[in-house]
């Protein structure tokens, strides 16, 4: 006599005759957004006040005044910097040795150098005149 298939020794289990397991497995359900926020305060029957609306608005001019001072040292700070590079490309091309350069190399270099020869001269002069 044969043995119903979930008898037999070595056999795989028959899963039709378990009970299903669905309830078991199943994960928890998942925690709601709401419970990590903040509960933001609820608006205020009453409008804001001229006096707290003047204020507000002078706080605001207040942080946008500091704004603008910073962009205006920023930009000094820049300005003051390429004048700098600038200064620093001029001494490269005046120290610059232009005798063995071929024809075309050494006309670009002379001419920068008589810019910046006529441009420190001009320094010179307006220096000149303020005396």
């Amino acid at each position: 006599m044969l043995k119903p298939p979930s008898a037999r020794i070595g056999a795989a289990p028959d899963l039709k005759c378990r009970p299903s397991r669905a309830g078991a497995d199943a994960s928890p359900p998942p925690a709601s957004d709401t419970e990590d926020v903040e509960e933001r305060p609820k608006p205020t029957a009453r409008p804001t006040g001229r006096k707290a609306a003047k204020a507000a608005k002078k706080l605001e001019q207040e942080e946008t005044a500091v704004i603008i001072e910073g962009h205006k040292e920023m930009i000094a700070i820049a300005k003051e910097k390429n004048k700098r590079l600038a200064n620093l490309v001029m001494l490269a091309i005046m120290r610059k040795d232009i005798l063995n350069l071929p024809d075309i190399v050494w006309a670009f270099y002379r001419r920068k150098q008589r810019k910046y020869v006529a441009e420190m001269s001009e320094d010179e002069e307006d220096v000149g005149d303020q005396d």
